[in-house]
């Protein structure tokens, strides 16, 4: 009985050994390929800023951005909101976001193109806030009706001197918290608020 004990409890060990080297790998795999992500939007944001007025070139920027939102919200989902690894890329992607929303108002000023409507959504997943997940599926059925929207996603926890720059210049606490056109709403808000709110 020892010993088929004793063979259970290292086979225990042996097979969680695995399971953590199969799931530090896939992490690793994750992360450069964000990082390969990232690059190249940086350098799509260098090559669309010579002609900031062909729209075309940022909705596909859009689009990646958006794609690697979703891809980061998969590993936080896998790892936790607790692992290092995701939480720096997190913060990465924040000021991808950043800078393509800054991008975004300059080519509203440069190229007179009125039609983008901008969303800046703070968010907890710390447990702490019990709207936002709902929110969050607001904000995304919102963007899929609307192509001219363009929402970024920042969570509030993220201690980031850029991002608390923005949270400070709009006096944000709380979540569920939204900036909207340049105008600060808070809590939550449903879709035919936020409709209202954007026309």
């Amino acid at each position: 009985v020892f010993l088929i004990t004793t063979v259970i409890f290292l086979a225990g060990i042996w097979v969680g050994h695995l399971i953590a080297e199969y799931r530090f790998g896939e992490l690793e795999n994750l992360q450069m390929s964000l990082k390969t992500q990232t690059a190249t939007l940086e350098t799509q944001y260098l090559l669309i800023s010579q002609n900031p007025c062909i729209l075309s070139e940022t909705d596909r920027f859009n689009q990646e951005l958006y794609k690697m939102g979703r891809e980061l919200s998969d590993m936080e989902a896998t790892y936790g909101t607790d692992s290092e690894d995701v939480n720096m890329l997190k913060e990465y992607y924040s000021l991808l976001e950043l800078r393509h929303w800054l991008f975004l108002e300059q080519i509203k000023d440069k190229c007179k193109q009125n039609d983008f409507k901008t969303i800046l959504y703070f968010y907890s997943n710390l447990g702490d806030c019990d709207d936002c997940n709902e929110q969050g599926f607001v904000l995304t059925y919102l963007r899929e009706k609307n192509p001219e929207l363009r929402i970024y996603s920042f969570d509030i926890n993220i201690d980031n001197a850029a991002l608390n720059w923005i949270k400070d210049s709009y006096g944000i606490k709380g979540v569920p918290s939204l900036i909207i056109n340049g105008e600060y709403y808070t809590g939550f808000k449903n879709e035919d608020e936020l409709a209202e709110i954007i026309k």
